[in-house]
């Protein structure tokens, strides 16, 4: 036996699941769309973040530098020109990430960081390789707008 239902009850049960249905596909969507976007200045902020990392871990370098000329503990090579070999590939990377650097700006990093790898190699005397390290992490900096 069916049971009767009135007209005036089943619109408002209708009315009920259809506005529930609809306020937690909002919610829902709301919270897949907040949460699966990053803001262009969450991205600037990320790849500067990354770069004043890079630019403080070449200024670091002295201190292994001066330990590995005088006969440190590790050799140059280990303490030196391997983290150098390092920090290029994550430059590479932080260059990649970041759309608004030139070519020429991408070449001058690049190039400045090179450089710290041949002076290590020639055993420059460790003022004038702090020198350098000092002018490539102020590049870094300069080049990805870095405080």
């Amino acid at each position: 036996m069916a049971v009767y239902v009135s007209v005036a009850k089943r619109r408002r049960r209708t009315v009920i699941w259809a506005t529930a249905t609809l306020v937690i596909g909002l919610v829902v969507g709301f919270a897949i769309g907040t949460t699966r976007t990053t803001s262009i200045d969450d991205r600037v902020r990320g790849v500067q973040t990354d770069a004043s990392d890079i630019a403080t871990r070449l200024v670091a370098l002295d201190i292994e530098y001066r330990d590995g000329l005088n006969g440190g503990a590790d050799s140059l090579d280990a303490s030196v020109i391997e983290p150098l070999g390092e920090i290029q590939t994550d430059t590479v990377r932080l260059l990649n990430r970041a759309p608004w650097v030139t070519t020429d700006q991408r070449g001058a990093v690049l190039d400045k960081v090179a450089r710290l790898v041949v002076l290590a190699k020639a055993r420059t005397p460790a003022d004038d390789y702090l020198a350098a390290l000092n002018d490539a992490a102020s590049l870094v900096r300069a080049t990805f707008g870095v405080a």
